[in-house]
């Protein structure tokens, strides 16, 4: 396998002091007013030229590498999860790849489950495989004994696989995937045996590849033969970037905590989580009848000795990184949430109906989630958002961490029974 450089890039963050931005990598950064690239807008991947660019979620740890495990948790997240929406149902993840990626992709599943080509054959003797009845009544003569027809001769059929040029043109095009993108499918390899051939001859593979296209009515034939033909198509108009990228990171941010703290769908119930409803009444108009639906990310039940409390959880996929990099000295502070996103979780914790779920169900803690590289399957505390309130109450948003890549590692687990 070709040796792999790594260059580790932070969503929502600048390039580091002296980095320069390359100009395939561009495209992932914002603009600023004055038409030079601010942040990274993304989370994913870029191959190319045995250069893997690493785009990690928000507040992530700037290094010089991250470990095998990370690239393969970040990766199958983002293949798994293509077309995950969040709890507005929405918003979708937005992940996307480019056409070479899913070209590779493909051919490497297909790898895996079948091998290398081969074309299957008839061998016909009277020795070894499965008697074909058919060809043994109008081939053989019989003979009589003790008034029965005996057949000596048995016909007998026998499938066997042969390797040709497809299968040569296939071998080397999985070691040339496999050499050159294996690090982004699980480190995938393989080293063809066969007689080397010139991938770079193009258009006699072509040929050989459209010719046995049109020769073969197996459907997995056809297909691979289709992606071998799209992967040189790519290959010969010099497009040996990978890409798998996302902008919406949030959304499989919001879904894998869900996942991580047990979110409990039936306390979604629309008897306990109200809407407010709109009577829009325009002279000259029959009113127009309207709603808004509050949608808490997760809700979860905690018991306690006596009774069972409510907790309600808000994630917060925000860059946290100016209160690690701020000055101290500075007595003025902005909130890393606007005042929409507070009021709305004080709001979930004062309008859910509890009774509509138990008469035993008392309210609990109400919480905002931020990323950061924890490095451990847990929560840390981190603070907390105080109200007083008219009378003269105080209420609480209690403040967590927790690592988005340990989240990931978990949320995979989801359909391993």
């Amino acid at each position: 396998m070709t040796k792999i450089r790594q260059k580790i890039w932070v969503d929502g963050q600048i390039p580091q002091s002296g980095i320069e931005i390359p100009t395939y990598m561009r495209q992932y950064f914002n603009k600023s007013t004055n038409g030079s690239h601010g942040v990274l807008n993304y989370v994913g991947f870029h191959l190319t030229n045995s250069e893997l660019n690493i785009m990690l979620p928000k507040n992530s740890e700037w290094s010089n590498s991250v470990s095998v495990d990370v690239i393969n948790i970040l990766i199958d997240s983002l293949k798994d999860n293509r077309d995950s929406k969040s709890g507005d149902s929405e918003t979708v993840s937005g992940i996307t790849t480019n056409d070479l990626f899913s070209v590779v992709e493909w051919l490497i599943q297909d790898f895996r489950s079948n091998g290398i080509f081969a074309i299957n054959q008839t061998q016909w003797n009277k020795r070894k495989g499965k008697i074909n009845w058919e060809t043994t009544i109008r081939k053989a003569t019989p003979f009589v004994q003790d008034n029965n027809l005996v057949l000596i001769n048995l016909f007998r059929k026998k499938r066997i696989s042969e390797l040709d040029e497809v299968s040569k043109i296939h071998a080397f095009v999985m070691q040339q995937i496999a050499d050159q993108f294996g690090i982004l499918f699980h480190g995938f390899s393989f080293k063809s045996r066969l007689t080397p051939i010139d991938l770079n001859d193009t258009v006699k593979l072509k040929r050989v590849l459209n010719k046995t296209f049109t020769m073969t009515n197996i459907r997995r034939e056809k297909m691979l033969i289709l992606n071998l033909l799209k992967y040189l198509d790519l290959i010969d108009s010099k497009q040996f970037e990978l890409s798998i990228v996302t902008m919406e990171f949030h959304v499989l941010f919001e879904k894998s905590f869900k996942f991580f703290i047990g979110d409990q769908e039936e306390l979604h119930t629309p008897a306990a989580i109200p809407k407010a409803r709109w009577s829009l009444e325009l002279p000259g108009r029959e009113p127009i009848i309207a709603k808004n639906k509050q949608i808490p990310d997760a809700l979860v039940i905690r018991h306690g000795q006596k009774c069972q409390y409510l907790d309600i959880y808000d994630s917060k996929y925000y860059d946290l990184t100016y209160y690690k990099n701020i000055n101290q000295s500075s007595k003025i502070f902005n909130a890393p949430a606007d005042w929409y996103s507070v009021g709305k979780q004080f709001f979930y914790e004062y309008s859910y109906n509890r009774l509509a779920i138990s008469n035993k169900l008392e309210q609990g803690e109400n919480y905002f989630v931020f990323p950061w590289p924890v490095g451990i399957k847990k929560m840390l505390p981190a603070g907390h958002v105080d109200i007083i309130v008219g009378d003269g109450q105080s209420r609480h948003i209690q403040l967590l961490l927790v690592d988005p890549i340990e989240l990931l590692r978990v949320f995979a687990t989801r359909n391993v029974s």
